[in-house]
């Protein structure tokens, strides 16, 4: 993908006429509920964009972007980096109505005055793909040592401290038992 910024805005018309294709990246500025969402965006955000008509004689615009994000693991609050594959057909769309009436293999788009803002449509398209949770992939039992993975009553017997003994200490001493 070439090292330069895609545009804000483009005339879909045009581009779909001429068959045109737009590659490059998008600052983190331009994509603000992204980086709101997220810890931060750990790659930049490349994408393609390839204007065309469809078998209906529908306008459709391919859209692929890559990067990656970190977002907060659910599990360990430790940040996890997830991978931006994004691929989808947008079908454009003058409003609503033809929306709901435009076929269901592609994405409707409904554009205002035939101007597509690049920012917005990349936004939604990552913000949708996002994990409802965060989580790092699970990790086998082979890889968690012994001590992490046995239960308190094995690690007394070992002679190791129980992690709750502190509990005790503090119920004795303030004379609550």
């Amino acid at each position: 993908m070439p090292n330069q910024p895609l545009p804000q805005q483009v005339t879909v018309r045009k581009l779909v006429e001429s068959g045109a294709k737009l590659s490059g990246f998008v600052a983190d500025v331009r994509l603000p509920r992204v980086v709101e969402a997220v810890q931060q965006i750990s790659a930049q955000v490349q994408a393609d964009l390839q204007f065309g008509m469809d078998e209906s004689n529908k306008m459709i615009i391919g859209v692929k972007i890559h990067g990656s994000v970190d977002l907060t693991c659910q599990r360990c609050l430790d940040p996890v980096t997830v991978q931006l594959k994004i691929a989808t057909t947008l079908t454009v769309v003058a409003h609503d109505e033809e929306a709901r009436s435009c076929i269901r293999s592609h994405e409707p788009i409904v554009l205002d005055e035939g101007l597509l803002n690049i920012d917005h449509m990349l936004e939604e398209e990552i913000l949708l793909s996002l994990p409802v949770v965060a989580l790092h992939p699970k990790v086998s039992t082979d890889e968690i040592s012994l001590v992490e993975h046995e239960g308190i009553e094995r690690r007394a017997a070992r002679g190791l401290d129980n992690p709750f003994a502190v509990l005790k200490t503090l119920t004795t001493e303030g004379g609550q038992e």
